[in-house]
């Protein structure tokens, strides 16, 4: 009688596990939006990046240096929690883990 309890219980705990390991991404980005809702006209800092004195960013999904073009913007400055980007129109600064954009 123990060992089919113990059995019923071990198979039990297993069915939780699976069902919670599903439901959970460890690998998920920081971001509240996944990569597939992002449209094209709203800009996403994902996550920011420096490596042997040279500073990248993900921005929609896409690694950009300092300099770069993206879209009608242009990377002015990559710094360690926002992207600054220049338009002719516009400047706008990007801020990580925050979804406000400052015009």
């Amino acid at each position: 009688m123990y060992k089919r309890l113990l059995l019923l219980c071990l198979l039990i705990s297993l069915n939780f596990f699976e069902v919670a390991h599903a439901t959970s991404d460890p690998t998920k980005p920081f971001a509240s939006e996944s990569a597939s809702t992002i449209t094209e006209n709203k800009l996403v800092l994902q996550s920011i990046i420096h490596r042997d004195n040279v500073a990248m960013a993900i921005i929609n999904g896409k690694v950009i240096k300092q300099g770069a073009a993206l879209g009608q913007y242009q990377v002015a400055q990559i710094n360690d929690d926002n992207v600054v980007l220049h338009s002719d129109d516009e400047n706008i600064k990007l801020y990580i883990f925050k979804n406000k954009v400052l015009r």
